[in-house]
Formats: structure tokens, sequence, C-alpha cells
């Protein structure tokens, strides 16, 4: 069984995320020290304290029935099949308590979908070079992350290029673009004589060669860490606000609302503020945020204040 920890107030609270830089950068002290963490991985990583490492396409979670007061999946169904996602919905209300409450964020399908429409129209009157990257990259938002065959796919491709909109990123993706346009930073060319050119040579020599090629038996036997179906960095489904509610009433959840980056009924939310930017009154990434609640009663939650750890 996988350790659990407790909050300041007694509370024990499941956190669970694949991915995003950005978001453990804001929010990572408060979830890493006070929730009981699960990283959705299918390659091994460096160890974290209070972090767990599973798989969660094909893995339960190793906790017993009824352990926590509430969980949180950031960003999590989207990179698994209808099928996956079930079974992880299902394996989330087992380890919940009764009452215990359940939030959820995607990318909104409805949302993008809206997007891709509007761009489409405006592109089509006026096919000025602004309109056609916006138009662009609401069809890559679409396609391109369930069919890319490397890390980054087109997306990233169009960020080294420059061929993007930045201030339609910043619109559409809030405080998340600030690590992709990092990413996607053009390197300088570099001359005949510079260290990235002897770099690049020093590749054929023997020592490279052999490492080379014991990375790769390496990657036969634990998976290619730039294959985005192996990484689980594809998107392999959209969810909108309905397949949500029908995901998780299938499951068996209850009192399931639509909620936005403020709004939770997990207990003592406003302390944690998951979904909410450090830099402004809007969401880290913009998302649809829906929750149910395990049937049955649940128990009292402690109204005490709870002081900010230092």
């Amino acid at each position: 069984m996988l350790t659990v920890t407790r909050t300041p107030d007694d509370l024990v609270l499941l956190h669970m995320w694949r991915d995003g830089d950005e978001y453990v950068r804001q929010k990572g002290e408060l979830f890493l020290n006070e929730w009981t963490n699960v990283r959705f991985v299918a390659i091994p990583k460096p160890p974290v304290e209070n972090v767990h490492y599973v798989d969660l396409s094909r893995e339960t979670l190793e906790f017993p029935a009824d352990t926590f007061d509430a969980a949180n999946a950031y960003h999590i169904l989207e990179h698994l099949t209808p099928e996956e996602g079930a079974r992880f919905v299902a394996e989330v209300l087992r380890v919940l308590k009764p009452g215990g409450v359940f939030r959820v964020s995607v990318p909104d399908l409805e949302e993008i979908c809206r997007s891709y429409l509007y761009h489409l129209g405006v592109a089509s009157q006026d096919p000025s070079l602004h309109n056609v990257r916006r138009y662009r990259w609401t069809v890559m938002e679409i396609f391109e992350q369930m069919v890319r065959e490397k890390t980054g796919g087109r997306m990233l491709e169009a960020l080294k290029s420059g061929d993007y909109d930045r201030e339609y990123l910043e619109e559409k993706y809030s405080d998340v673009y600030r690590p992709l346009l990092a990413a996607g930073a053009e390197e300088p060319p570099a001359s005949n004589d510079s260290p990235s050119r002897r770099r690049r040579l020093s590749r054929f020599t023997p020592k490279a060669l052999y490492g080379r090629l014991t990375r790769r038996i390496r990657r036969r036997a634990t998976g290619d860490r730039k294959d985005p179906g192996v990484t689980k960095e594809r998107v392999r489904w959209m969810h909108d606000r309905l397949s949500l509610r029908f995901l998780m009433e299938e499951a068996g959840f209850v009192e399931i609302q639509q909620k936005d980056f403020k709004q939770s009924d997990i207990p003592n939310w406003e302390r944690y503020d998951l979904d909410c930017s450090s830099l402004a009154e809007r969401p880290i990434d913009p998302s649809v945020f829906v929750e149910g609640r395990k049937p049955g009663s649940s128990a009292p939650v402690p109204d005490r204040p709870v002081a900010a750890r230092s």
C-alpha cells in the first residue's frame, strides 16, 4: 500500500496530475507538502518525496477503500482512452470516503470547438497571417495532440519557427503559455568552430556510439522516452461538461456540478486554490472543471483556521 499524507487540519486529500511545469512552480509547495500525490507516468522518474509514480492507464491506486476526504485530478483524463478513463474514475470512487469530493479538470472540448469555428470563419473572410496562424493553431489543438509522433509535435515546431500568434497564446493558455514559449525558443545558429559544432562531432566517437547503443537497448525494455504514445503525452480522448457528467454518473458519483477555477466543494479549497493563477485572477490553465461526490454522509470537516506554512 502507498503511504498517505495528512493536511494540517487532519484531512487526507489525493492529488493526481501528469505534467505542467508552471502548475508545479506555482502550486507545488502546497500540494507536495500537504496532499498525497500521484503523478501519472509510464516511464520511471527520479524519486521525489511524497510523490507516487503510477501508470493510471493500467494500474490501480494502491490505497485502501474509503481513504480520502477529497481527490483532485488535474489534466489526466484527456490522456486516457474512454475505457481507461472509466476505470480510473471508478478507482477514485473506491478510495474516497463516503461523501468525498472528486474534482476533475481537462481541456474544454466545447470551448475548443467554438474557437475553431470562430477562427475558421474569420480566416475565411480575411486570410491575413495573423488570422491564419490563429486558425491553424485551433486545428492543431483538436487533432495534432492526438496524432503526434514525437514530443511537442507540430505545436513545438510552430513555436520554434515563430509561426504562431503570441497574443492569442497568452489569451488562450493563460500562464501555461510561458514554458511553452520558452521550450520553443529558437537557438542561435552556431559558427563552424563553435562549442555546439564540437559537441555534434563528439557524437561519433566510439564512446558516444557505444552509449547510444546501450540507451537504445534500454529503451526497448522501458519504452521510448520521446514517443508521445509511450510517455502518455498524446491525447487519447477529449471531454466537455456533459461527457464528464456521464463518466462520473456511470462510476456512481452524485451531485455532479460544473465549477469554475475558483469554486470547489473540496474542504478548505480556498487554502490551496490549485486552479487559480498566483499572478492574477485567472486560471493557471483554462479548463472545464466538474465535481462529483461519493454517495454517503461525509465526516464533519474541521472549521478551525489553518495557519499557512512559512
